[in-house]
């Protein structure tokens, strides 16, 4: 019979082969023969965990820093255990403590970094990236997780040179040509943010996020048929749900069905609705399957025959249906170009019922009347720079004969409290939208009032698809959707756009906003003649715009 030990070289032998089974039977046979053995547990722990066994993990290798509690990589393999689990302060300990045994660890280092990251304290998470690169200075992975986090913090040129460094370490590295496109993106440089792209898709054509990102970089030049093939990339790398029917290719529906699948925020969804009409016009019986916050706003949509909710898992609950389609690829089958974007609005209404009722909580008067809305939805990857404090719009509140009300639901809207006496603003977000479905007391507010004010967020969508006017606040590099450069917006013929002249200045874009609200107040004080002045400037700019050529509107 082998002994413990000829048992225990065979299960690290398996282990190194890649024989995972054979490796774990292993060492749970030494295990049992001797439960105290050091390498065996801590080795089936590094096993549970590359395994996704993440709780046995923790056990095992607790286990074993109980035996040996001053062996350094038993407490930074317990933190990456810990680190899968999501338990990142717990983490973070492990980690520190296998540093303060061993400061030299630089697989420690890199992962504190890496739940620093996770916790979002981004100054921590760069200073441990920054000791992993004098720790290891000819390591790629380094370098480019540095500059994750550095881009992160909006550190883009440090984030670049932090890429570059990688690739001038390992120039195929496809994930570090990707990053560094962002980078670019993000600065809005466009024309090297697609060649990165390009590099990335050279070097691997299968590369879904670098396709993706590609489109979005396409979409963003205003070069739409260049983009939205690109875009569908998105399906594989935000794993969207799909069926085994056939997605429909844009050929006449004649009667059968076909289900429109919405996809990512309820801005996008907002936005993208109208093309129900357009598939709606194809022959088809149209169902749409929407966030289950939507279906109360959208159950008057033209063009929807069956409105359900979006199922938990795949299609679970879903009608009968003959061809599906992502609601955000509709555009590609359409072939949509800036000229032909289909923004007839309003395409969405406002119950009138309650339009009515709120009207004689707003009251009339002369006072121009503002809605406003700051905050998106706070666990978006995206809402760090797209949000904004309601302390920056204090400024319009210098604008005498202005009104303003609170548009703002959940997240954000305790920052109201904070701007009383500087700011005044009626608040309904106590009762708005709480008994009829999200944004529906919203969209009735709005059509009772004579501009929007907002950031990058859905209030935006929904004010420009029921056709009133609305400014909306943008960072320095936006959405996609929202292009480059200029004011107007080729999706809402009512919208304008103000943009952040430099990364994260928002006063700049409300000493603008502020100047242009005050135009709205003229001499007899009428606001009425002021707006229609301002709606027909947008509609024949809007119209202007789409009548050039695409180029033009690319950054020069």
């Amino acid at each position: 019979m082998n002994s413990n030990s000829e048992v225990l070289a065979n299960a690290v032998q398996n282990l190194d082969g890649g024989r995972i089974l054979a490796a774990e039977q292993l060492f749970r046979q030494v295990l049992q023969a001797d439960p105290d053995q050091l390498e065996a547990l801590h080795r089936l722990g590094m096993l549970l965990t590359q395994t996704g066994r993440y709780e046995e993990a923790v056990e095992m290798i607790l286990d074993a820093i109980s035996l040996s509690p001053e062996t350094p990589l038993l407490h930074s393999h317990l933190g990456t255990a810990l680190l899968k689990q999501d338990r990142f302060d717990e983490a973070v300990a492990c980690f520190q403590h296998a540093l303060i045994l061993n400061p030299e660890d630089v697989e420690a280092q890199i992962e504190l970094g890496t739940a620093f990251e996770k916790l979002d304290q981004l100054d921590d998470a760069v200073m441990s990236y920054r000791r992993g690169v004098l720790l290891t200075p000819s390591d790629p992975v380094v370098y480019f997780k540095l500059g994750i986090a550095l881009q992160k913090q909006g550190h883009l040129n440090d984030a670049a040179a932090c890429f570059q460094q990688a690739l001038a370490l390992k120039p195929d590295y496809v994930a570090a040509h990707i990053s560094m496109g962002i980078a670019f993106q993000k600065q809005n440089r466009l024309d090297y943010a697609i060649t990165c792209y390009q590099n990335a898709l050279t070097l691997n054509p299968d590369s879904a996020e670098a396709r993706y990102n590609l489109g979005k970089a396409w979409l963003q030049l205003g070069e739409l048929a260049s983009g939205w093939p690109d875009f569908e990339s998105r399906i594989k790398v935000k794993r969207l749900s799909e069926f085994r029917l056939p997605k429909w290719d844009g050929s006449r529906l004649t009667g059968r069905r076909i289900l429109l699948y919405a996809e990512q925020g309820l801005g996008d969804t907002i936005q993208f609705i109208r093309y129900a009409q357009l598939v709606k016009n194809s022959g088809g019986h149209v169902i749409v399957a929407c966030q289950p916050k939507l279906l109360a706003l959208l159950k008057g949509c033209q063009g929807i025959d069956v409105l359900v909710p979006l199922p938990k898992n795949s299609a679970e609950g879903l009608p009968a249906f003959d061809f599906y389609l992502h609601l955000l690829s509709v555009p590609n089958v359409f072939g949509t170009t800036l000229e032909s974007i289909p923004n007839d609005v309003p395409y969405l209404r406002a119950d009138q019922r309650l339009v009515e009722q709120w009207s004689s909580e707003i009251g009339s008067g002369d006072e121009l009347k503002v809605g406003i809305a700051w905050q998106g939805n706070r666990q978006s990857p995206n809402d760090r720079d797209r949000s904004i404090h309601l302390t920056e719009f204090e400024p319009l509140g210098l604008v005498q004969g202005t009104k303003f009300f609170n548009l703002q639901k959940g997240d954000g809207s305790e920052q109201v409290k904070v701007m009383q006496g500087r700011l005044k603003i009626t608040d309904f977000s106590d009762r708005m939208d709480s008994t009829t479905g999200a944004l529906v007391d919203t969209a009735a507010i709005m059509m009772n009032l004579d501009l929007v004010i907002t950031s990058d967020m859905a209030v935006a969508h929904l004010a420009g698809a029921l056709g009133v006017p609305v400014w909306v606040a943008l960072k320095h590099s936006p959405s996609w959707r929202w292009l480059l450069s200029r004011d107007d917006c080729p999706w809402y013929p009512t919208m304008r756009l103000f943009r952040q002249e430099i990364a994260g200045d928002w006063g700049g874009v409300f000493r603008r906003m502020t100047a242009e609200l005050r135009r709205f107040k003229l001499p007899d004080g009428s606001t009425e003649r002021a707006l229609k002045c301002q709606i027909n400037e947008l509609l024949s700019s809007h119209a202007t715009a789409n009548s050039s050529p695409a180029a033009e509107t690319r950054a020069t």
